[in-house]
């Protein structure tokens, strides 16, 4: 029985990744990898699990990993050969210096940038594309200042990271390996994401299993704007309005980066039009803003109306469920957060610990 709903599970994601390569409707061939290797990665969880070890034939599981193995490694040489293709561009530059040697001049990174890209994890190809460089230089000038990545990971044990997970899953049982790995870094702990999704398959597998079977995610159309601060989306969320919260929250289009997420006793145009202002500061200046037609964010409209200027699509309006951004970090934001508060809070109400109506 598991053996066959394993079958139609894949059979049904694959067929999906099929028609979007046929169809040319993904952002880039990384992301149909990544689901392909999720694939094998649900799949040999369930064929290590023990409470499927009889239901499972010998030779079938592996000879799916197997084609799933050669499926992702093709897509995966299309992507290299696709980015191979495209000319990096850069808008921060860097310039070589003459070192008065035979040679091509040398690029100097100021010791500044790498340890910044490091510290908000940047990997060293990222860096290295980001800079419009070889990841061969990026390493060299890393040796040079005495930087390393592995040294930024706090040394401890698989046991001291099984119970500090143990601990995160605890409070919040549906949170992914990343989001693990954020909590860790707020408690001062840095730890790498594959010894973080280790340790959640030896702590709990069948709720990695779970978590892999039951999210569905929605291919969308392609998203795109040119850069940071180009579009930002807001909104707030009601999920806890019984309660007299109601959580304001933007979030930049291009990066993905929450620029700001406030807790509030109020809808107020005013109080979004700070939590904004606070974000502008910190951020900078946006080009755009998009929003729903509530009335709360009047004094958003307002304000980039009047530092940005009409007519030129300064702060776009459209149906809540059409703000795509912000619309999904709600949904992290439900599943990491704010679904224990709410579950706190009803079984509050339930048992007349807490009247909403004090």
């Amino acid at each position: 029985m598991v053996h066959q709903e394993c079958i139609n599970f894949l059979s049904g994601r694959l067929q999906r990744i099929i028609y979007i390569l046929e169809s040319n409707s993904y952002n880039s061939l990384a992301d149909i990898v990544n689901n392909l290797e999720t694939l094998m990665g649900t799949f040999a969880d369930v064929i290590n699990s023990p409470s499927n070890s009889n239901d499972l034939d010998e030779e079938m599981p592996h000879a799916i990993l197997q084609c799933l193995h050669f499926l992702c490694g093709a897509v995966d040489q299309l992507d290299r050969l696709n980015t191979d293709q495209i000319v990096t561009q850069t808008r921060h530059p860097i310039v070589g210096t003459s070192t008065g040697q035979r040679g091509r001049p040398k690029f100097c990174i100021p010791v500044e940038t790498l340890e910044y890209f490091l510290d908000n994890d940047f990997s060293v190809p990222q860096i290295a594309h980001l800079l419009s460089l070889s990841k061969r230089t990026i390493f060299r000038r890393m040796s040079e200042y005495d930087l390393s990545v592995r040294n930024l990971y706090s040394g401890i044990t698989d046991e001291e990271i099984d119970t500090q997970v143990i601990k995160v899953l605890y409070q919040y049982p549906n949170i992914g390996c990343r989001s693990i790995c954020s909590h860790l870094r707020a408690s001062g702990l840095r730890v790498p994401v594959s010894k973080v999704r280790d340790s959640s398959r030896r702590v709990d597998l069948d709720g990695v299993v779970f978590r892999k079977l039951t999210s569905s995610p929605i291919q969308r159309r392609i998203y795109s704007v040119p850069g940071p601060n180009c579009l930002w989306h807001v909104d707030g969320y009601h999920k806890l309005i019984s309660w007299r919260f109601v959580i304001h929250g933007g979030i930049d289009g291009y990066s993905r980066l929450p620029v700001y997420l406030k807790v509030n006793n109020n809808n107020r145009s005013q109080t979004v039009l700070d939590c904004f202002k606070h974000a502008v500061h910190e951020y900078g200046v946006r080009e755009r803003v998009r929003s729903d037609k509530g009335g709360e964010n009047i004094g958003i409209a307002e304000y980039m109306l009047r530092t940005q200027g009409c007519e030129r699509g300064s702060h776009i309006t459209e149906k809540s469920v059409l703000n795509q951004r912000i619309e999904r970090f709600w949904r992290d934001l439900w599943c990491g957060c704010v679904n224990v508060f709410y579950n706190l809070f009803c079984y509050m109400e339930t048992n007349n610990i807490l009247v909403p109506t004090d």
